[in-house]
C-alpha cells in the first residue's frame, strides 16, 4: 500500500533517491533470487518470492522500469564463487538477493570478492563481507534501518517503540 498521508512518506522518497553503493547498479536489469525452495526454509522463501512479485507489480503499475526477476535454488550454489560468477557472466544477472539458509550465507560471506553485488538474507559471523546483508529477524533489520535513516536524515529523527522487554533490548 502507499501510505501517502503518513508523515514518513517524504522520507521514503529521500531514501530511494540516495546514490547506490559503489559498484552497485542504480537500476538493475536482471535480479537473481537465490533461495532454498525445498526443506526447512522453503516457506520463508515462498514468502520472499511473493514479496518480490508484489513489489514488481507495484513498481510496474507506476510505469517505471522493472528488472527481470529470475529464481534459482540455492542448492545449486555448491561453490559460491563459481555460482555467482556464472550468474554474472552467463545469466547476465547484475544483482543477487539471497541466499537465505544460514549455511549458504556463511559459505558465501567468506569470499573476498563478489563478481556481482549480493544482498545476503541472514546473519553471518564472517567479517569483511563485500556485499550487503538484510537480516529478516526484526531486531537486526531495525538496526540496519536506523543506521540508513541516520545516514540520510537532515534533521531530528523520532523513533517510536513499544514499552516492553523486546523493544528495550534493541538499545
Amino acid at each position: 500500500r502507499n501510505w501517502y498521508h503518513h508523515p514518513a512518506s517524504a522520507l521514503v522518497s529521500r531514501l530511494i533517491a540516495t546514490e547506490p553503493l559503489e559498484g552497485w547498479p542504480s537500476a538493475p536489469k536482471r535480479v537473481a533470487a537465490v533461495l532454498p525452495f525445498f526443506g526447512e526454509y522453503a516457506e520463508p522463501s515462498d514468502a520472499l518470492v511473493e514479496g518480490l512479485e508484489s513489489a514488481y507489480r507495484d513498481v510496474e503499475a507506476t510505469g517505471q522500469p522493472v528488472p527481470e526477476i529470475a529464481l534459482y535454488d540455492s542448492r545449486e550454489m555448491e561453490n559460491p564463487e563459481a555460482f555467482l560468477r556464472w550468474l554474472a557472466q552467463s545469466e547476465n544477472v547484475d544483482l543477487v538477493v539471497g541466499p537465505l539458509a544460514p549455511a549458504s550465507v556463511e559459505a558465501m560471506v567468506t569470499l573476498d570478492h563478489l563478481p556481482v553485488p549480493v544482498i545476503a538474507l541472514n546473519r553471518f559471523t564472517a567479517p569483511g563481507f563485500p556485499g550487503a546483508a538484510l537480516d529478516l529477524a526484526s531486531d537486526q533489520e531495525l538496526g540496519q534501518l536506523a543506521a540508513r535513516v541516520l545516514d540520510v536524515a537532515q534533521g531530528p529523527v523520532l523513533l517510536l517503540i513499544q514499552n516492553d522487554d523486546w523493544a528495550r533490548s534493541l538499545g
